[in-house]
């Protein structure tokens, strides 16, 4: 049987682990199961308005690469955010 183990944000304390079968319990009897989700991993939806050329550019994008017009965003999302990750993070250090 599968485990789902919490995730809080005070990563410091051990994760809860409880099985499928109890976290669908819980859910249906409609107690808290907020403590036992990874928020951190949760999805958000999101809509975003663009220019046509803009998607016209994403999607020939798309296409050269074989993926979604959504993966390209979050690839070029992620390379973007964690190179300012990395910037914020080597300015930090090197003071």
């Amino acid at each position: 049987m599968k485990s789902l183990k919490r995730q809080g944000t005070d990563t410091k304390k051990k994760g809860k682990w409880i099985s499928a079968g109890e976290f669908d319990r819980l859910a249906d009897s409609g107690e808290g199961v907020g403590e036992y989700l990874d928020w951190d991993r949760a999805i958000k939806r999101m809509t975003l308005d663009l220019p046509v050329w803009m998607m016209k550019a994403l999607d020939a994008e798309a296409g050269r690469r074989g993926i979604s017009r959504q993966a390209v965003i979050k690839n070029w999302l992620t390379e973007h955010l964690d190179a300012i990750r990395q910037k914020v993070s080597g300015r930090s250090t090197s003071s």
